[in-house]
């Protein structure tokens, strides 16, 4: 079927009324708000389930640093507290004999990604730090990844 173009025309332009009529509410308002589809803070995802039970209370940094023992094939502390807009480092002291790491999941909520936080060896009596600045408020799961079945923790941002 071919329509003639002044049928056509008035197709269009019956459509485009329709499309733009009044709103439910009556007015003739024009809708200006639109989805924040790129907020200025992100807001994380789930986080994968910590191996290690949590302890019960929160460590807070002392002068923007929390000690942390690796023992017994454990952390120890490993429910950390940073306060949102500070900058705190984690040390981490290895008391055991065999090798660790730490990796925090990022704001995808997941491991081994880009944007991960992660000290890749820590040996035995070795003492190393990791310095999170500017951390997004939520909580973030950390583990070993050597040891990633019973090593674990959060890190709660706010």
């Amino acid at each position: 079927m071919k329509l003639a173009p002044a049928l056509l025309l008035l197709l269009v332009a019956a459509l485009f009324v329709a499309a733009c009529g009044d709103n439910d509410d009556g007015s003739d308002a024009i809708a200006t708000e639109t989805p924040n589809l790129f907020p200025s803070q992100p807001v994380p995802q789930q986080q994968p389930d910590p191996a290690q039970a949590i302890d019960a209370t929160l460590t807070e940094p002392v002068d923007g640093v929390i000690e942390v023992a690796l023992s017994d094939i454990l952390f120890s502390p490993n429910n950390l507290h940073v306060p949102l807009g500070d900058t705190v480092t984690i040390r981490l002291t290895n008391n055991d004999p065999a090798t660790h790491t730490i990796r925090i999941a990022g704001i995808d909520g997941r491991y081994d990604t880009e944007d991960d936080a992660f000290v890749p060896t820590i040996d035995s009596g070795a003492v190393e730090e990791l310095t999170l600045d500017g951390a997004t408020a939520g909580t973030f799961t950390f583990r070993c990844d050597l040891h990633p079945g019973s090593m674990g923790g959060v890190i709660v941002v706010d």
